[in-house]
């Protein structure tokens, strides 16, 4: 669903939500009310009112065909408005449903006020002079909200195409059946059978994640992206055609309308969206979180088929290839984007609705403001807000864990655009910075130095405030937090040696893999060889025979003597050579260290021709780790003063050993120290295909590990190094001096 601002500042799908409850104490009379009190006006006679409940309260949507936007006033509101058909005045409507309601009644303030965001909002009909336009100020109202909606939502800015309701109407009843039980039970057996199919394929499925934005990677993962997105949308405009038509039973010619197909630049890359806030008029709150939540259930059941398709496909392959970029665009957008109710896209309407609070984020700002006028600056007067007890605590729970998950969201947006687009990125910085920062303060200055509204606690508030920056400065300027920098490395013995058969055997004993060390020249496998030993035996007779008769011919022949003696020097050479093939049988240590020797169970009487590897034997009291650094990660290192290094091993995150930093290789480095640190093993490092170089260059980091950590060549480990405390604001300019230094650099 689509997403843009309203009049109060909510993220909603192309509807506006005008709040109007009334408070229990509040001034009754307003200062403004002769400038209203004159007024004939009434709705304009598009408007389309549904009466719906939440949380055992009445409540009236307004939606105005037109501009396709939707308002809820409590049933007080409604009723006063009701009373204006354009005859009556203002004052004669408010005294009128004084009598009927009592206490219950609105006020002058809040009449003024309501009366002010209908204008506003282009739902009255009626002439209105000048001095009440002074008071509504409709135009600066709407430019002002279009202008920081566009600011606010930068990387989410919204290309209007079409009208789909045609299509969408077309095709609605085959579709039908999907948003039925039968519809429910196909999707959760696809769902459960994709999530049997990964059962015990966790790690290959997160050993894929380093590749997945790779260059040669990025045109199917957008294809795929795009096309999940279509389904996505398409979901929810059919789910409310359908639900529409199923509630009003198509006596609403109106219900279930999607007017808006188009383009949102999300992150400046084109995703299809369509506004489906006609659900709105559904009065059931199942139906509208069904709506809200369509496009995500569309995208676990595309995630369930690839799944199949991805665990019955052969690895290496497009299909394959295609499937996993299906898993990885549903899972990372249910996750982080739609699915999650603290960003206000589709999870936060379906939380919204479930909990019946259609306005979660603006009311829990509002409730929060509230309390800060109330117990800090000690506003008199002050109306008191008519939530519940359940209101009030999702208010509390919900406005900060949204604040900060927003922020962590668009800082990560932003660092990834810096690092593949430092221009582009460093200018989207810049105008959301102005955007999220600049505009809110100046606002909130504006607030605190002219606001009537403090005009009586104007000093206490003042103070309060600039007593709260001063801490925070304190917080971030002040007081040192730890830093530290993460690594991935991998360990490598300082002495290691790979075992290999020095001639054709059959093993008879080999010494199995031990974490006790062996002695140097202590026996590591013993083989034979039937066919050796029988060649031995024949010239050791040959040489037996000829020695004999060498013997012989020095008595009779002399001449014959000397050629035997040829022939029994070549025999005792070739004697002397079989004799090294057989002691090359045995292997031993060539020095004292562990024995690693994989599948040495199943050696046992197997024949092994020569230079065949069979073992490692490695000293692992002198490991070193060869780890890589990113630029800016090695030159926090190489300024710093003292670091502390903890190592912990990938596979036992538990366990924690100490080392020492014995080099930091100054330049940078583009050949990967080992296979195990790629992106495709789970690495940091990306490495091109073509030329097997890294895609940028990295600092080597050399360390020694501790003594007895039960490290093994081979193994990747996580370095931590703990570098000198210092406060936030310092980190955060060496950060953005580093950076920028990298950069030029590069």
């Amino acid at each position: 669903m689509g997403i843009d601002l309203d009049a109060t500042g909510e993220q909603l799908g192309s509807h506006e939500t005008l709040v109007v409850a009334m408070s229990v104490k509040r001034p009754t009379f307003s200062e403004s009310w002769h400038r209203v009190s004159g007024l004939r006006c009434r709705l304009r006679p598009a408007v389309d009112v549904v009466r719906q409940s939440y949380r055992d309260r009445v409540w009236h949507v307004l939606q105005d065909p037109t501009a396709n936007q939707f308002f809820r006033l409590n049933d007080a509101a409604y009723g006063f408005v009701g009373l204006l058909d354009g005859r009556r005045t203002v004052e004669q409507a408010w005294n009128a449903c004084c009598t009927r309601m009592g206490d219950a009644a609105p006020t002058q303030v809040e009449v003024v006020e309501l009366l002010g965001n209908l204008y506003t909002s282009n739902l009255l009909h009626g002439q209105v002079p000048g001095d009440a336009q002074a008071v509504f100020r409709r135009a600066r109202k709407r430019v002002g909200r279009e202008i920081r909606g566009v600011l606010m939502n930068i990387m989410f800015l919204r290309i209007p195409l079409l009208d789909p309701d045609a299509f969408l109407s077309r095709w609605a009843p085959t579709l039908a059946w999907i948003f039925t039980r039968t519809g429910v039970a196909v999707w959760m057996l696809v769902v459960l059978i994709g999530g049997w199919h990964l059962i015990g394929r966790g790690e290959e499925l997160t050993s894929g994640l380093g590749s997945v934005l790779l260059p040669e990677n990025l045109p199917w993962l957008y294809a795929m992206f795009v096309l999940i997105k279509l389904v996505h949308e398409l979901a929810h405009g059919f789910c409310c055609k359908v639900l529409g038509r199923r509630e009003t039973l198509a006596e609403d010619a109106s219900a279930g309308e999607v007017r808006t197909l188009g383009l949102m630049l999300m992150v400046f890359m084109p995703v299809p969206y369509v506004d489906a806030s006609s659900s709105w008029k559904m009065r059931s709150k199942w139906s509208r979180a069904l709506v809200a939540a369509a496009g995500i259930l569309a995208e676990v059941f595309l995630a369930g088929i690839a799944a199949v398709i991805w665990a019955r496909s052969g690895p290496d392959t497009l299909v394959s290839a295609l499937a996993y970029n299906a898993i990885f665009v549903a899972g990372v957008s249910s996750l982080v984007f739609n699915g999650n109710p603290l960003m206000r896209y589709d999870g936060y309407f379906v939380l919204s609705e479930l909990i019946e609070i259609p306005n979660l984020a603006k009311g829990s700002s509002d409730y929060m403001n509230s309390l800060v006028k109330r117990w800090v600056w000690r506003v008199p007067n002050l109306p008191e807000t008519d939530a519940t007890l359940g209101e009030k605590a999702w208010f509390v729970a919900y406005a900060p864990a949204s604040l900060v998950y927003r922020l962590v969201v668009y800082a990560g947006i932003l660092y990834y655009l810096v690092d593949r687009w430092f221009a582009l990125g460093i200018a989207l910085a810049a105008v959301t910075s102005f955007a999220w920062l600049v505009v809110p303060t100046g606002r909130f200055v504006r607030f605190l130095t002219t606001s009537p509204e403090l005009a009586r606690v104007r000093l206490r508030a003042l103070a309060t405030t600039a007593l709260f920056v001063a801490c925070v400065m304190v917080l971030i300027g002040v007081i040192p937090v730890p830093q530290h920098v993460r690594v991935v490395g991998v360990v490598e013995s300082g002495r290691v040696e790979d075992i290999h058969t020095l001639t054709d055997g059959w093993i008879v004993l080999v010494r199995p893999s031990s974490d006790r060390p062996v002695a140097a020249d202590e026996r590591l496998l013993l083989s034979q060889s039937p066919e050796t030993l029988s060649r031995r035996r024949e010239i050791a007779a040959r040489l037996q025979r000829l020695e004999i008769e060498q013997r012989q011919a020095r008595v009779d022949d002399p001449a014959k003597a000397q050629q035997l003696s040829a022939q029994s020097a070549a025999l005792t050479a070739q004697l002397q050579r079989i004799d090294e093939e057989l002691s090359q049988l045995t292997l031993t240590a060539p020095f004292s260290g562990t024995w690693i020797c994989p599948g040495w169970e199943s050696m046992d009487a197997r024949y092994v021709p020569r230079g065949t590897h069979v073992g490692t034997l490695c000293d692992l009291h002198d490991l070193r780790i060869r780890a890589t650094a990113t630029q800016m990660e090695a030159a926090r290192l190489l300024q710093a003063e003292t670091v502390g290094v903890v190592v912990r091993p990938m596979n036992r995150p538990d366990d924690e050993f100490s080392a020492q930093i014995e080099r930091v290789i100054p330049a940078g480095q583009w050949s990967a120290p080992a296979v195990s640190l790629a992106n495709e093993a789970g690495g940091p490092l990306r490495i091109d295909p073509d030329t097997q170089r890294t895609a940028a260059p990295f600092f080597e980091l050399r360390l020694r590990a501790q003594a007895g950590s039960g490290l093994s060549p081979g193994q990747r480990v996580v370095a931590r190094f703990h570098l000198p405390s210092r406060p936030l604001l310092l980190q955060a300019v060496d950060w953005v001096d580093r950076m920028f230094t990298s950069r030029l650099r590069a």
